[in-house]
């Protein structure tokens, strides 16, 4: 069935008009011979450059797959499908059309003008073809938000951000996939309006999927209709017509947008009872002394359990040495460490320094290593079966087995510490990054393909920032664990550092000293942790505050 869609516009379009979008007979079907499913079938519908069509069906009647279909993220079965008498690929790659999905889609680690600046930054395209950021976001009515994160930012001001990231390229013809279907009816009406508005600016054709009547019939000069599935084309309606009446009745029935007098709320509240939020009251500005001191008390207040637990438990410790008369070579109190740090200062501190030396260096090895390979892995399926079941198996090999073999090999100096301390951080940043490039969100996948994205870019853009949580929680176990690696190696063969302090010690019976060692290394691990952590929260800066 074929569907001419010759839009009625408010300046009719000369006859034998260009068409933006062609497709004849097309049928989509996903799946293998055993088990396929037809989406859509035998569908034709021809658009004219310039027009607003909107498209109604039922769920699961291919609406958003006749729109990848004509982006070129699903691939055609049968029949064949035009945009400016070009081939879907071809359109994509000369960058004729954008996309604006369900959801926003917008990169959380990068700013609002960054994200707008994304399809400048990607794939391949002619210079000086495109739209000024700032500007975009101002006939948008984002401006003065350009530095903020998509967290940051209103369902309704992310969609805002969408739409200007898809204009910023200059497109011929804009794709929506039912993209203020999640906001509430205030803001979509309001976006409607807006989009209505940017459309008759800049004379874009638009293709736009709704599940709503009203907002089809509001929007478009034609409406689209789909069958239920598997969705032969229906036919076109008149958009603006006698559906468009009771789309505005509606519409103005939910909110009356005069002077504000009788304005009323969906449901029915009169807005002058509604404080709005513009109108509120900016909180006085605190002096900075208040807030310096403010931030520190909150920050006892959050670590007070565990202070509190942590005190209990050396008071727990002396009390039950005392009780017990426990001697000092078996238990020392902790008074008995506490001196031991005072008499044995000096050596702890030469002691100290090699095994921080080992623990960082083995930490940078094992990390740089690990992250080289999930890079690898990610790009080749190949290496990842080749290589992944050798990581493997030298996880496997218990540390303690593997450091005689590594000081035989590498001698009793430096290098054998730092590649223990190195393998034990090695594999949990391998397994966690191979699983955050891969982690990345499919919406972002097929934004970054209709922006004709390589794969290198996809990597940096994406997939890498997509990782990094991943990364950092595995980074916070690699930072303790190498502290463990470089005292596994200093058992085997050395005559410095803690862990050799720790084999002199207890063989001499000298337990305080053992204890104060003990501590010490134990500390190091956390002041490992806790800068991990202070760089995440640099780094990741896109979690919303508490998250990290």
């Amino acid at each position: 069935m074929t569907v001419a869609a010759t839009v009625k516009r408010p300046d009719p379009l000369p006859a034998g008009s260009p068409l933006a979008v062609s497709v004849a007979n097309l049928d989509i079907r996903f799946g293998d011979k055993d088990n396929e499913i037809t989406a859509l079938s035998n569908v034709s519908v021809n658009i004219p450059e310039g027009a607003f069509v909107t498209m109604l069906g039922p769920s699961g009647c291919g609406k958003s797959t006749l729109l990848r279909c004509i982006a070129d993220l699903v691939h055609i079965n049968g029949g064949s499908v035009s945009v400016l008498g070009r081939s879907p690929r071809e359109a994509r790659e000369g960058r004729d059309f954008a996309f604006v999905f369900q959801d926003a889609t917008l990169l959380p680690w990068r700013s609002v003008i960054d994200n707008v600046r994304l399809p400048i930054e990607v794939g391949k395209h002619a210079a000086g073809s495109f739209a000024d950021p700032a500007e975009l976001l101002a006939m948008v009515g984002l401006k003065g938000r350009e530095n903020a994160l998509p967290h940051e930012l209103s369902g309704g001001m992310r969609q805002r951000v969408a739409i200007a990231r898809a204009l910023v390229t200059r497109p011929r013809i804009l794709l929506m996939d039912e993209p203020f279907g999640a906001l509430d009816e205030i803001t979509r009406d309001k976006l409607n309006e807006e989009l209505l508005r940017l459309w008759q600016e800049t004379g874009t054709t638009i293709l736009f999927v709704t599940h709503s009547i009203p907002e089809a019939a509001f929007l478009g000069q034609h409406v689209l209709m789909l069958q239920a599935h598997p969705g032969p084309c229906e036919g076109v309606h008149e958009g603006r017509s006698s559906l468009s009446a009771f789309a505005r009745h509606e519409r103005h029935g939910r909110i009356h947008s005069g002077d504000g007098a009788s304005a009323r709320s969906a449901g029915g509240m009169p807005m002058s009872n509604v404080v709005s939020s513009g109108a509120r009251a900016a909180p006085a500005s605190t002096p900075r002394k208040v807030a310096i001191l403010d931030a520190t008390l909150g920050t006892l207040s959050k670590n007070l359990p565990a202070i509190l637990a942590g005190l209990g438990l050396v008071v727990l410790w002396q009390v039950v040495i005392w009780i017990f008369k426990i001697p000092t070579f078996m238990a020392p109190s902790p008074a008995d460490v506490v001196l031991a740090f005072r008499d044995n200062a000096a050596t702890l501190w030469r002691n100290f320094l090699p095994t921080l030396l080992e623990a960082t260096l083995g930490f940078l090895f094992g990390n740089l290593v690990a992250i080289l390979l999930a890079v690898w892995f990610a790009h080749s399926t190949t290496a990842e079966k080749a290589f992944y079941p050798i990581a493997v198996f030298i996880k496997a090999i218990p540390i303690i087995a593997l450091a005689p073999i590594l000081v035989l090999i590498f001698g009793n100096g430096l290098a054998p510490k730092i590649i223990i301390a190195g393998l034990i951080c090695f594999f949990p940043t391998l397994v966690n990054m191979v699983q955050g490039l891969r982690a990345a969100s499919p919406a972002m996948l097929d934004l970054m393909r209709v922006l004709s994205a390589t794969n290198t870019e996809i990597l940096w853009k994406v997939r890498f920032p997509s990782s990094l949580p991943f990364l950092f929680a595995a980074l916070k176990i690699a930072a303790t664990s190498s502290v463990m690696g470089a005292i596994v190696a200093e058992w085997i063969g050395s005559s410095f550092g803690l862990g050799a302090l720790i084999i002199e010690a207890t063989y001499n019976f000298r337990s305080p000293l053992l204890y104060a060692t003990v501590v010490i290394a134990a500390l190091l691990a956390v002041v490992l942790f806790a800068l991990v952590s202070i760089v995440e929260a640099k780094v990741v800066r896109w979690k919303p505050a508490g998250s990290h």
